[in-house]
């Protein structure tokens, strides 16, 4: 039985970082882990794996910034998601539709309407279209 809602994670994280040393890990593996740890609000740990990645030779891709982007929208921390946003254009990348309608999302559930629009600004300027998906509540 588990004693709290990080148990199971954390329990993974200590067979992963095994692993690690182990097998070749891949962007793929490392995605799936912080989307993981993100879902169950562990941000830090999530952050962590993030900002390690470069240490061992992978470059997050846009799906590694969108599943952090989108734990840390859930978890209510919208200025380190339009941070880690931001980061991502900066280095040269193109946010994928997921990236924008979720800092979309979350700006218009926290009353942020004019960041919201903002950023619907921005995904026309990346040749984007609005969907179902960033309306609905």
């Amino acid at each position: 039985m588990l004693n709290s809602r990080h148990e199971t994670p954390r329990r993974h994280l200590t067979l992963f970082n095994k692993w690690d040393n182990d097998i070749e890990v891949s962007v793929v593996t490392y995605c799936a882990l912080i989307d993981g740890l993100s879902k169950k609000g562990l941000l830090q740990e999530a952050i962590n794996y993030f900002r390690t990645m470069s240490d061992i030779g992978l470059q997050p891709n846009v799906e590694v910034f969108t599943a952090l982007i989108d734990g840390l929208c859930k978890n209510i921390c919208i200025e380190a998601a339009k941070e880690l946003f931001n980061e991502m254009l900066d280095n040269g990348m193109t946010p994928d539709k997921v990236a924008c309608t979720t800092l979309i999302d979350r700006n218009l559930k926290h009353g942020n309407l004019q960041e919201s629009l903002s950023m619907h600004e921005r995904m026309k300027e990346l040749g984007m279209e609005l969907d179902l998906h960033a309306c609905t509540p």
